[in-house]
Protein backbone atom coordinates (compact mmCIF):
# COMPACT_ATOMS: atom_id res chain seq x y z
CA UNK A 1 0.00 0.00 0.00
CA UNK A 2 1.28 3.46 -0.92
CA UNK A 3 0.86 6.23 1.64
CA UNK A 4 1.01 9.95 0.81
CA UNK A 5 3.25 11.91 3.20
CA UNK A 6 3.84 15.64 2.86
CA UNK A 7 6.93 17.62 3.79
CA UNK A 8 7.21 21.41 3.82
CA UNK A 9 10.52 23.09 2.95
CA UNK A 10 10.91 26.84 2.44
CA UNK A 11 7.12 27.20 2.25
CA UNK A 12 6.91 24.60 -0.53
CA UNK A 13 4.91 21.43 0.05
CA UNK A 14 6.43 18.21 -1.27
CA UNK A 15 4.04 15.27 -1.66
CA UNK A 16 6.09 12.09 -1.25
CA UNK A 17 4.74 8.56 -1.46
CA UNK A 18 5.76 5.90 1.06
CA UNK A 19 5.72 2.12 0.68
CA UNK A 20 6.46 0.18 3.85
CA UNK A 21 8.74 -2.87 3.70
CA UNK A 22 6.94 -6.17 3.50
CA UNK A 23 9.66 -7.74 5.66
CA UNK A 24 9.70 -5.47 8.70
CA UNK A 25 12.15 -7.54 10.74
CA UNK A 26 15.15 -6.10 8.90
CA UNK A 27 13.81 -3.13 6.97
CA UNK A 28 16.00 -0.41 5.47
CA UNK A 29 15.35 3.07 4.09
CA UNK A 30 15.49 3.79 0.35
CA UNK A 31 14.80 7.08 -1.43
CA UNK A 32 13.56 6.67 -5.01
CA UNK A 33 13.93 9.74 -7.24
CA UNK A 34 11.63 9.79 -10.30
CA UNK A 35 12.12 10.97 -13.86
CA UNK A 36 11.24 14.48 -14.99
CA UNK A 37 7.64 13.25 -15.33
CA UNK A 38 7.35 13.13 -11.55
CA UNK A 39 5.83 10.26 -9.56
CA UNK A 40 4.04 7.82 -11.86
CA UNK A 41 2.89 4.20 -11.87
CA UNK A 42 6.41 3.27 -12.99
CA UNK A 43 7.97 4.52 -9.75
CA UNK A 44 5.17 2.99 -7.68
CA UNK A 45 5.84 -0.40 -9.29
CA UNK A 46 9.57 -0.14 -8.57
CA UNK A 47 8.79 0.82 -4.96
CA UNK A 48 6.59 -2.25 -4.53
CA UNK A 49 9.32 -4.50 -5.89
CA UNK A 50 11.90 -3.01 -3.53
CA UNK A 51 9.52 -3.23 -0.55
CA UNK A 52 9.36 -7.01 -1.04
CA UNK A 53 13.14 -7.02 -0.54
CA UNK A 54 12.88 -5.34 2.85
CA UNK A 55 13.09 -1.66 1.90
CA UNK A 56 10.93 1.15 3.25
CA UNK A 57 10.70 3.17 0.04
CA UNK A 58 10.16 6.89 -0.19
CA UNK A 59 9.19 8.00 -3.71
CA UNK A 60 10.38 11.57 -3.59
CA UNK A 61 8.46 14.51 -5.02
CA UNK A 62 11.52 16.42 -6.24
CA UNK A 63 9.59 19.39 -7.67
CA UNK A 64 7.01 20.13 -4.98
CA UNK A 65 4.23 22.67 -5.03
CA UNK A 66 1.99 20.63 -7.30
CA UNK A 67 4.23 21.40 -10.29
CA UNK A 68 2.50 20.95 -13.66
CA UNK A 69 4.35 18.18 -15.54
CA UNK A 70 1.64 17.47 -18.10
CA UNK A 71 3.77 17.93 -21.24
CA UNK A 72 7.40 17.90 -22.37
CA UNK A 73 7.78 21.68 -22.31
CA UNK A 74 6.49 21.96 -18.75
CA UNK A 75 8.76 19.10 -17.63
CA UNK A 76 11.76 20.74 -19.27
CA UNK A 77 10.98 24.05 -17.54
CA UNK A 78 10.55 22.35 -14.17
CA UNK A 79 13.81 20.44 -14.54
CA UNK A 80 15.67 23.60 -15.59
CA UNK A 81 14.45 25.40 -12.47
CA UNK A 82 15.45 22.47 -10.26
CA UNK A 83 18.96 22.33 -11.72
CA UNK A 84 19.54 26.07 -11.85
CA UNK A 85 21.07 26.10 -8.35
CA UNK A 86 22.99 22.98 -7.32
CA UNK A 87 23.73 24.25 -3.83
CA UNK A 88 20.01 24.64 -3.22
CA UNK A 89 19.32 21.23 -4.78
CA UNK A 90 21.84 19.53 -2.51
CA UNK A 91 20.36 21.18 0.58
CA UNK A 92 16.93 19.97 -0.50
CA UNK A 93 18.26 16.44 -0.98
CA UNK A 94 19.75 16.57 2.53
CA UNK A 95 16.38 17.55 3.91
CA UNK A 96 14.65 14.72 2.06
CA UNK A 97 17.04 12.19 3.63
CA UNK A 98 16.72 13.73 7.09
CA UNK A 99 12.93 13.67 6.86
CA UNK A 100 12.87 10.01 5.79
CA UNK A 101 15.17 9.01 8.66
CA UNK A 102 13.00 10.84 11.17
CA UNK A 103 10.02 8.78 10.01
CA UNK A 104 11.95 5.48 9.73
CA UNK A 105 13.34 5.71 13.24
CA UNK A 106 14.92 2.23 13.09
CA UNK A 107 17.32 3.31 10.31
CA UNK A 108 20.44 5.44 10.68
CA UNK A 109 21.46 5.55 7.01
CA UNK A 110 19.74 5.87 3.64
CA UNK A 111 20.27 4.34 0.21
CA UNK A 112 19.09 6.16 -2.91
CA UNK A 113 18.24 5.32 -6.50
CA UNK A 114 16.78 7.19 -9.43
CA UNK A 115 15.98 7.24 -13.13
CA UNK A 116 16.99 9.95 -15.65
CA UNK A 117 16.67 13.23 -13.71
CA UNK A 118 16.27 11.03 -10.64
CA UNK A 119 19.57 9.35 -11.50
CA UNK A 120 21.30 12.72 -11.33
CA UNK A 121 19.62 13.35 -7.96
CA UNK A 122 20.82 9.95 -6.75
CA UNK A 123 24.40 10.85 -7.73
CA UNK A 124 24.18 14.21 -5.99
CA UNK A 125 22.73 12.60 -2.86
CA UNK A 126 25.50 10.01 -2.74
CA UNK A 127 28.21 12.66 -3.10
CA UNK A 128 26.73 15.39 -0.91
CA UNK A 129 24.37 13.91 1.70
CA UNK A 130 26.14 12.51 4.75
CA UNK A 131 23.28 10.14 5.66
CA UNK A 132 23.47 8.36 2.28
CA UNK A 133 25.77 5.34 2.05
CA UNK A 134 24.76 3.83 -1.31
CA UNK A 135 23.38 5.28 -4.51
CA UNK A 136 22.34 3.96 -7.91
CA UNK A 137 21.78 6.05 -11.04
CA UNK A 138 19.94 4.50 -14.00
CA UNK A 139 20.32 6.42 -17.29
CA UNK A 140 21.01 9.49 -15.17
CA UNK A 141 22.27 12.79 -16.52
CA UNK A 142 25.98 13.48 -15.91
CA UNK A 143 26.24 17.18 -16.81
CA UNK A 144 26.43 18.37 -13.19
CA UNK A 145 29.10 20.71 -11.75
CA UNK A 146 32.22 18.75 -10.82
CA UNK A 147 32.93 20.62 -7.59
CA UNK A 148 34.70 18.82 -4.71
CA UNK A 149 32.13 16.71 -2.85
CA UNK A 150 31.69 16.57 0.91
CA UNK A 151 31.09 12.85 1.45
CA UNK A 152 33.62 10.04 1.84
CA UNK A 153 33.28 6.26 1.98
CA UNK A 154 29.96 6.14 0.12
CA UNK A 155 29.32 3.68 -2.72
CA UNK A 156 27.98 4.76 -6.11
CA UNK A 157 26.78 2.69 -9.07
CA UNK A 158 26.12 4.43 -12.38
CA UNK A 159 24.22 2.38 -14.99
CA UNK A 160 24.45 4.14 -18.33
CA UNK A 161 23.07 3.46 -21.79
CA UNK A 162 26.01 3.26 -24.18
CA UNK A 163 23.87 4.81 -26.94
CA UNK A 164 22.30 7.54 -24.80
CA UNK A 165 22.58 10.84 -26.75
CA UNK A 166 21.83 12.80 -23.55
CA UNK A 167 25.04 11.52 -21.98
CA UNK A 168 27.87 12.38 -24.40
CA UNK A 169 31.29 10.79 -24.06
CA UNK A 170 32.70 14.09 -22.76
CA UNK A 171 30.33 13.94 -19.76
CA UNK A 172 31.32 10.32 -19.12
CA UNK A 173 35.03 11.07 -19.21
CA UNK A 174 34.67 14.11 -16.96
CA UNK A 175 32.53 12.15 -14.50
CA UNK A 176 34.99 9.26 -14.27
CA UNK A 177 37.91 11.63 -13.73
CA UNK A 178 35.92 13.54 -11.13
CA UNK A 179 34.95 10.42 -9.18
CA UNK A 180 38.57 9.27 -9.19
CA UNK A 181 39.52 12.37 -7.18
CA UNK A 182 37.32 11.28 -4.27
CA UNK A 183 37.50 8.65 -1.56
CA UNK A 184 34.37 6.78 -2.61
CA UNK A 185 33.71 3.34 -4.05
CA UNK A 186 32.33 3.88 -7.54
CA UNK A 187 31.35 1.67 -10.47
CA UNK A 188 30.38 2.80 -13.96
CA UNK A 189 28.59 0.35 -16.27
CA UNK A 190 27.86 0.98 -19.95
CA UNK A 191 24.96 -1.13 -21.26
CA UNK A 192 25.45 -1.82 -24.96
CA UNK A 193 23.01 -0.41 -27.54
CA UNK A 194 20.82 1.10 -24.80
CA UNK A 195 19.41 4.60 -25.28
CA UNK A 196 18.08 7.02 -22.71
CA UNK A 197 15.25 5.65 -20.50
CA UNK A 198 16.28 2.08 -21.29
CA UNK A 199 14.57 0.79 -18.10
CA UNK A 200 11.20 2.48 -18.65
CA UNK A 201 8.77 0.27 -20.60
CA UNK A 202 6.72 3.18 -21.96
CA UNK A 203 9.77 4.90 -23.48
CA UNK A 204 9.22 4.56 -27.24
CA UNK A 205 10.78 7.57 -29.00
CA UNK A 206 13.99 6.30 -30.62
CA UNK A 207 14.00 9.33 -32.94
CA UNK A 208 14.76 11.38 -29.78
CA UNK A 209 17.23 8.81 -28.44
CA UNK A 210 14.70 7.56 -25.88
CA UNK A 211 13.73 3.89 -25.98
CA UNK A 212 13.07 0.93 -23.71
CA UNK A 213 15.65 -1.86 -23.99
CA UNK A 214 14.53 -5.12 -22.38
CA UNK A 215 17.98 -6.66 -22.04
CA UNK A 216 19.49 -3.50 -20.54
CA UNK A 217 16.51 -3.21 -18.20
CA UNK A 218 17.03 -6.74 -16.86
CA UNK A 219 20.79 -6.38 -16.57
CA UNK A 220 20.51 -3.03 -14.81
CA UNK A 221 17.97 -4.47 -12.36
CA UNK A 222 20.33 -7.31 -11.52
CA UNK A 223 23.18 -4.85 -10.97
CA UNK A 224 20.97 -2.62 -8.82
CA UNK A 225 19.62 -5.38 -6.58
CA UNK A 226 23.02 -6.94 -6.06
CA UNK A 227 24.57 -3.57 -5.26
CA UNK A 228 21.93 -2.34 -2.83
CA UNK A 229 21.57 -5.65 -1.02
CA UNK A 230 25.31 -6.22 -0.46
CA UNK A 231 26.54 -5.25 2.98
CA UNK A 232 29.32 -2.67 3.05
Amino acid sequence: MTQAITQTLNNIQFSHQYVKAKNTSNSKTLLLYPTWAGITDFEREIAQRMSHMGWNVWIIDVFGGGTDLSDLEKRSDAMSRLLSNYEELRNTLRNFAKFALEQDAHSDTVSVMGYCLGGLCAIQSTLWVEDVTRGVSLHGLLNFPKTPASVENASLLILNGASDPMVPIEDIERTRAYLNTMNIDWTFVDLGHAMHSFAIPDAQSPERGVAYHASADQKSWNYLVGFLNTEK
